[in-house]
This record gives structure tokens, C-alpha cells and sequence, in this order.
């Protein structure tokens, strides 16, 4: 690997120069095979060493082999060559025989025997010349098998000429031709003995060898086999034991973390799972402190959190439940929430409770709950489930001193409704009846400073009943008496109050009907929403101005629309005109308590409508009111 990756081979592309290092560290890259992974590296020395071991006994077991196959061969040699000697040497003493016959006989088929083996023992003779050519001592041999063989031969064809010519007498010549037939035989039997002699040694030890080899080759291979697995089996366990050890001491410390444990002590080592070890000891550090600030802010929050199971017991809950209910965690966890809450709120507990299991978004109920000391405490609760965690998470605040100042601020509203709507009551008729001579002549100038006086307590008085009004309605507790009505009659009676301040300021009311709708409404409230839009378009409005009230059946329902000609509404305050205590600069002294507009939204919605407000295209402001129209009487 370190010979690849240091070639300084440079291969050339017609755009640019590439070289084998880039190719090698570009092809691992692209394998995501991280080359300087120290387990890595060690898994690779693990591979490596077997795979050493396994090509030195690959070699061996070859080279062994190779021997045993070239002792096999020269013993196959020996064999073939002794074998070569021995078909030459019959083949002359089978020759011996023929020639006495075809000397005796002249038989053409002895002779035609003849010349078959005289054919064939040149090709033995060159067999057993190639044989016999690994030593000097073989190739004299081979020299002298093949002389005692031409010699014989030599010796046999002048007697077979002389048979075949009729010149040979058998009988006065039959003790010279054996002797001449004896010698031959006796000279090819001498070099035969020889060649065995020569070859005999090879021919009992060449086998020997080639199955020492062989046994050696196979006890190199058992051996080879065995001594790769013992390496392999212990690398791979160094290796494991090195690894597993320490993973097990991190799944260990996975473990304790999860159970909230002290954690082992950081595994030794420097590669890359010391460095894991370490970052997840980092981790679980970082995580301790994360929870020790949670726990912090639980315990010092002052709702109660807390979670319940499937069966609305508790899991868990913060301490604030020592303050809020008198209750430690302790004694809570584990137990059913039906214990802490008053018996009238048990059935809407479990619809409650329910409810949130059935939704995905979190619903709010108020419950009486049980405190220390047998208080009756009033929780509000927003509770939501967690399918993953199959439980229900809660928050739990005490509205207990809410509903205490509540109940102070209806007295402190209820004194005021008592204690200055009846004075200012009282001072508006004393007013009243001194405008009307009753107590005697009025001067002009003490009528002004009585007209003053009266609308200084007309606004005093109209102050206190929109705070009334307003706490009405944001308490729930304004009831509407509806009945049908005509729009149109509601319109005129707002139009006659406020008359006669608009003659004053010589403002024209214009009251446009189409036709005459009929509404179910509380005509008290609706005269109220109509006498606000009414004197807010007055405040706004200049001098000599104009404002006009329409009516008109919509498809949709009923519409009221009130238009002044006053400088119109900014843009910014277009979305906070219904807001409480929110004023516009009028540029006139007409003051007012900014509740007008909020009260009027607040009566609209109650009956199911809907009022906006917008600029005319030229000047004024321009206020809608939607209502729902009567329903029809079917005769």
C-alpha cells in the first residue's frame, strides 16, 4: 500500500497532470475507505501477517512440491531408460534365435521377422541414447549399448547374406557362428548390466524421495493450516478484545447515562475509539449540565410541571407542587390525579383528559383541586399527550389569586357603580332642574357654566358605564335579550340622541334605508353600538360636514355602514382601532375614554356579526357592521 501510494508515476491528460498518488487517494476517497483510520491500519496489519504467513507456506509447500515432481520425473526417467536397455537386449537375444532358424531354413517369414526387429532397435537405441544423457558415466554407456548393438547386428547380416547366397555351411560352420552369436549376446548382456548397475541406485532412491517430498508437502500444508489459524485466532482476538473491551465500556456507559449513573472512567488508547469515548464523555457532560439547568428552572418554576401515564397517574411533576398544592413530588408520583381534584370535577376530568389524547394540539381546562389544609385550589390546566412517549405532558397554573382579584375588582366595580353612578345621577338633576328656572331665574352666563357642567358629568357617567360594560363583557357575564327588531328604527332613535350635538356643530345626518331590515338583536346593546359609531364619526367630523348612515340587505346578511368626513384613520391604526383605551388625535377638544369602539366590536360579536373600519376613496372613515338577518316567518 505504501509502495502505491508513493509511485511518482506521472500520467498525462491533454488538460492536465494526474499522478498515481492522486489516483490512489482520489479512488479511496470516492471507496470512503478512510486511510488514516488507526483501526483501520491495525485491522490491515491484522490481514496482512496471515496473509504473509499464508505466501511463505504457499512457497514452501510449492517448492517442496517442485521437487517431489522432478524426483517423480528422473524416477520415471530411470524406469524408461532401464526399460529402453532391457527392449534392446531382447530384442538381440530374440534375434538370436531367428538367425539360426532363417540359417537353417530360409524361410522367407523368419526373414521377414528378422528385418522387423533389426527395424525397430534403432528407435530403441535412440531412446535409450536420450535417456542416458544426464551423466557422463550414463552417456558412455549409451555409447557402448549402442556399439555392442551395431556390432552384433554388423556380425548377423554377413551370415544372413551368405544364407540367403547359398555360400554358408551350417554344418562345417555351426561352431563359429555360435561363438560369433555367443559373444554378442554375452557383450550386450555385460553392457546391460552395466547400465543397471548404473541406474539401480536412482532407481530405489528416486521414489524414496519423491514421497519423503510429498510427506513433507503435506505436513507443510497441515502444519501451514495450522499454525495460520493460531495467528489468525489470535490477531482477530487481540484485535476483538482490544475493540469490544472497549465498546463494552461504552455501552456500558450508554447505559448509565440513560439510568442517570456516574459514568466508567474514559478508555485507554489513541485511536479513533478513545477519541469517540471521549466526545461521548463530553457529551454526557454537556448533557448532565443541560439537565441540571432544566431541573433548575422546573424546580424554581412556579407552575407545576408535571407528566401522567395512559391511566392519569404521575410520572413526574417539579417541586412547585409543594407550594401550589402542599404536596412533595414524592408523594405525588405514582398516584392518580383523581386524588388531588374536588368529586364535582371528576367527570370532566376524564372527558378532559380524553379529549387531549384524541387531539394533536393541547387543550386547556380549569379544575378545583384539593390543597394543604383542605383549600380548594383552582388550577388551570394545558394538557397534551405524546403518543411517542405515551404520556400526558401538563402545565399547571394556580389561578386561585386570579380569581381573588376578580372577585375584588367586581366589588371595586360594583362600589363604583354604586358609590358615583348615584352622585352624578343625583348632580345631573340638581343641573337639570336649575336649567329650568326651578330654583329660579338662570342668567345666560350661569346657563353656559351649567351646559359645561352637564357634559363633563354626561362623559363622567358614560366613562363609568363603558368600564361596567367592559368588565361585563370580558367577564362572560353580559346576557343579551334579543328580539326582533327593525334596523332602521334602531338607526333614527341613535341619530335622535345625538342630535342635538350635531346641530350645534352644524353637522347634517343623513339616514339612507333601501328598505327595512329586520335583525334579532338586543336593542338596547345594538342602540349602544350605533350611538358610538355615531358619536365617534361626530367627534371627527368638521364643521359643516355631513355624515351618513346606510342600509341595505346584503346577500350575506344585514348591513349597517356609518360614513364620516373627517381626516380618515392612519394606516398603523387601521388594525388597533378596536383595542381598549386606543385614541386618535381629532384635532378638536371631544374627549372620550377610548372604550367606545372596543365595547361596540365586543356587542357585535356576541351576536354572531362582524364590524371593520376603512378610509373613504376621497376623505372619512367608513365603519361596517354585518349582522345576520331575522328569519323568515313561513305563514
Amino acid at each position: 500500500m505504501q509502495t502505491l501510494a508513493t509511485l511518482e508515476v506521472i500520467i498525462y491528460d491533454p488538460m492536465e497532470q494526474i499522478t498515481c498518488q492522486d489516483i490512489w487517494t482520489n479512488g479511496i476517497e470516492v471507496m470512503n475507505i478512510p486511510i488514516g483510520s488507526k483501526i483501520f491500519r491495525k485491522t490491515i496489519i491484522v490481514v496482512l501477517i496471515p496473509l504473509f504467513f499464508d505466501t511463505v507456506f504457499v512457497c514452501t509447500l510449492a517448492a517442496l512440491q517442485q521437487q517431489a515432481e522432478d524426483a517423480a520425473a528422473r524416477a520415471n526417467r530411470v524406469f524408461a531408460a532401464l526399460t529402453a536397455t532391457n527392449n534392446v537386449q531382447s530384442r538381440l537375444i530374440h534375434l538370436v534365435p531367428l538367425v539360426f532358424g532363417y540359417v537353417t531354413s530360409r524361410e522367407a517369414s523368419i526373414r521377414e521377422q528378422i528385418n522387423i526387429v533389426m527395424a525397430e532397435m534403432p528407435s530403441d537405441l535412440e531412446t535409450a541414447r536420450k535417456l542416458l544423457s544426464e551423466t557422463r558415466h550414463e552417456q558412455d554407456l549409451a555409447t557402448e549399448l549402442e556399439k555392442t548393438t551395431l556390432h552384433a547386428t554388423a556380425a548377423f547380416r554377413p551370415l544372413l547374406l551368405a544364407a540367403e547366397q547359398g555360400n554358408l555351411n551350417f554344418y562345417a560352420d555351426n561352431g563359429k557362428l555360435r561363438r560369433r552369436l555367443a559373444y554378442s549376446v554375452n557383450e550386450m548382456i555385460e553392457v546391460n548390466h552395466a547400465v543397471n548397475e548404473a541406474l539401480s541406485p536412482q532407481k530405489k532412491e528416486l521414489p524414496e524421495i519423491a514421497a519423503r517430498l510429498r510427506n513433507q508437502a503435506r505436513s507443510v500444508l497441515y502444519g501451514g493450516i495450522v499454525c495460520n489459524l493460531l495467528i489468525s485466532v489470535f490477531l482477530a482476538f487481540f484485535l476483538s478484545r482490544a475493540i469490544t473491551s472497549r465498546i463494552a465500556i461504552m455501552n456500558s456507559n450508554i447505559d448509565r447515562l440513560a439510568r442517570r449513573l456516574p459514568l466508567l472512567t474514559k478508555v485507554s488508547g489513541d485511536d479513533e475509539i478513545t477519541s469517540l469515548d471521549r466526545a461521548f464523555h463530553r457529551m454526557a457532560e454537556d448533557l448532565n449540565n443541560a439537565a441540571r439547568k432544566e431541573r433548575a428552572i422546573l424546580d424554581n418554576a412556579v407552575d407545576v410541571i408535571c407528566s401522567l401515564d395512559a391511566e392519569i397517574r404521575f410520572s413526574a411533576i417539579n417541586s412547585a407542587c409543594i407550594k401550589s398544592w402542599g404536596v412533595h413530588p414524592e408523594e405525588a408520583i405514582g398516584k392518580l390525579l383523581e386524588i388531588f381534584v374536588v368529586p364535582q370535577d371528576f367527570p370532566k376530568l376524564n372527558k378532559t383528559f380524553a379529549e387531549a389524547r384524541l387531539s394533536n394540539q393541547a387543550v386547556a381546562q380549569e379544575f378545583e383541586m384539593r390543597g394543604a389544609g383542605g383549600r380548594t385550589l383552582h388550577n388551570s390546566w394545558s394538557i397534551q399527550w405524546s403518543d411517542a412517549e405515551e404520556s400526558f405532558f401538563c402545565v399547571v397554573h394556580d389561578t386561585s389569586e386570579t380569581r381573588r382579584l376578580e372577585h375584588l375588582k367586581q366589588e371595586f366595580l360594583q362600589m363604583v357603580s354604586h358609590d358615583i353612578r348615584m352622585p352624578v345621577t343625583s348632580v345631573r338633576t340638581f343641573l337639570n332642574n336649575i336649567s329650568e328656572g326651578i330654583y329660579g331665574t338662570v342668567t345666560e352666563r350661569l346657563q353656559k357654566s351649567i351646559y359645561v357642567a352637564q357634559r363633563s358629568l354626561s362623559r363622567l357617567y358614560s366613562m363609568v358605564s363603558d368600564l361596567l360594560d367592559l368588565e361585563k363583557i370580558e367577564s362572560g357575564t353580559m346576557k343579551l335579550h334579543v328580539s326582533e327588531l327593525s334596523l332602521a328604527d334602531l338607526c333614527q332613535e341613535a341619530v335622535d340622541t345625538i342630535e342635538e350635538e350635531a346641530i350645534r356643530r352644524n353637522i347634517n345626518l343623513l339616514v339612507h334605508c333601501a328598505d327595512e331590515p329586520m335583525v334579532c338583536v338586543d336593542g338596547q346593546r345594538m342602540l349602544q353600538v350605533i350611538v358610538n359609531l355615531l358619536g365617534n364619526a361626530l367627534k371627527f367630523s368638521p364643521e359643516g360636514g355631513c355624515i351618513k348612515v346606510e342600509l341595505a340587505t346584503m346577500p350575506h346578511g344585514v348591513q349597517l355602514t356609518v360614513i364620516d368626513e373627517g381626516p380618515g384613520i392612519p394606516y398603523g391604526d387601521l388594525e388597533r382601532i378596536f383595542d381598549k383605551f386606543h385614541q386618535l388625535d381629532s384635532g378638536v377638544k371631544f374627549g372620550g375614554s377610548g372604550l367606545g369602539l372596543a365595547i361596540s366590536k365586543s356587542i357585535v360579536d356576541l351576536h354572531g356579526g362582524k364590524i371593520t373600519a376603512s378610509n373613504n376613496a376621497t376623505s372619512g372613515a367608513c365603519f361596517t357592521v354585518n349582522l345576520s338577518p331575522a328569519p323568515q316567518r313561513t305563514e
